[in-house]
C-alpha cells in the first residue's frame, strides 16, 4: 500500500507494483540511526513506510520526510555517490529496493521505467 503513496510508483496499478513489492525488503531504524550517508555509494532506493526522517546535506538540514517519501533514487540510477545524509528522527520502517534488482525490473517493466522517467522530468522541471 505504501508504494502506491510514493510519487515514483503512484501511477502504477497493483499488478504493476507487485514486482516492486517482491524485491523490496523491510528495514527498521531507531531514532538517530543513519540510513544513508552523503558520499556513500548508492546501492538502493528507499520508501518511507512509517516514521519521520531528516535529510541533511553538508550537515545542513534540508527537510524532513515521512510516509510515502522516496529517497536514494538519484544515486541508484546514476551511480553517483549519495547527495545527502538521511537519518531517522523517530522509529522508522522503510522499504529498501536494491539497485541490481531494481535495474532488472526497469528492463522488464516499461510501466516502471516510464514512472522513473516522469519522476526525473519532474526534477528537471523543478516540480519535485
Amino acid at each position: 500500500v505504501v508504494l502506491r503513496e510514493a510519487p515514483l510508483f503512484g501511477g502504477l496499478s497493483g499488478e504493476e507494483l507487485y514486482p516492486v513489492g517482491e524485491i523490496a525488503e523491510i528495514v527498521t531504524r531507531a531514532p538517530g540511526d543513519v540510513v544513508v550517508r552523503q558520499g556513500d555509494p548508492g546501492d538502493a532506493l528507499f520508501v518511507v513506510a512509517k516514521g519521520t526522517l531528516r535529510v541533511k546535506k553538508d550537515d545542513k538540514l534540508l527537510h524532513e520526510i515521512g510516509r510515502g517519501a522516496v529517497f536514494g533514487e538519484m544515486a541508484l540510477l546514476d551511480g553517483a555517490p549519495r547527495a545527502a545524509t538521511v537519518e531517522a528522527v523517530t522509529e522508522a520502517e522503510l522499504l529498501r529496493v536494491p539497485r541490481g534488482e531494481f535495474e532488472a525490473l526497469l528492463d522488464e517493466s516499461p510501466e516502471i521505467a516510464r514512472a522513473v522517467i516522469r519522476l526525473l522530468l519532474g526534477y528537471v522541471r523543478g516540480k519535485s
